[in-house]
């Protein structure tokens, strides 16, 4: 089975946060978090020999799986959220899609990042694997990173020109083509990395 990433577009709904949490709302003029979204990637590697090589070489086998996963202990929302007046349910679950769509983005670009390390060979299949890893953990880095300045600037939804800001930097991620064109082997287009898009829209990881 060929390579592959999962997860990558999913619309989360309520019924994602599992049971909403019981609690009183924030008292007035106090500030509390009303859900929480968190997503991890989930991946498998191996490497394998290059068929015909003397001495042998290795490369990353052609199965790998990166996989968008909500992470459930750390995925909530509070019942007294989603008992205010409309539309603040809704624009919650807005912002907390944000959440989940950036680090399904991220998940993208690290994939594209070792399909390209999956075309290199080396002596040793630790090698590979190495190489592999390091890409696992700069890009773990973004992920754990991109919350902060996601939740600040847009006050947690609650800054719509922000938020509005922020859906730009996920939309142009989503749908713009790189340049120079990059495509996968089944010709799909490569869009631009997010952390490009972030950083030109003057936000530092």
């Amino acid at each position: 089975m060929a390579s592959r990433l999962n997860g990558l577009q999913r619309t989360l709904t309520w019924q994602d946060f599992g049971s909403p949490r019981p609690g009183n709302p924030p008292a007035a003029g106090q500030r509390a978090t009303a859900a929480q979204t968190r997503a991890r990637p989930n991946r498998t590697i191996f490497a394998e020999p290059v068929p015909g090589t003397r001495p042998p070489q290795f490369r990353l086998r052609d199965d790998a799986v990166i996989a968008v996963e909500l992470d459930r202990a750390q995925t909530f929302v509070n019942q007294w959220a989603l008992n205010r007046p409309a539309p603040f349910p809704t624009d919650l679950l807005h912002h907390e899609q944000g959440h989940y769509d950036l680090v399904a983005l991220f998940c993208r670009d690290m994939f594209i990042e070792l399909m390209m390390l999956k075309e290199q060979s080396s002596s040793t299949p630790q090698a590979g694997m190495k190489a592999a890893q390091a890409i696992f953990q700069r890009f773990d880095g973004f992920i754990a990173a991109v919350h902060t300045p996601y939740d600040t600037q847009t006050d947690h939804g609650n800054i719509a020109q922000q938020q509005q800001r922020w859906d730009g930097f996920i939309r142009s991620a989503f749908t713009t083509p790189r340049t120079p064109p990059m495509s996968a082997p089944d010709g799909t287009s490569y869009k631009v990395a997010l952390l490009d898009v972030l950083r030109q829209g003057g936000v530092s990881l």
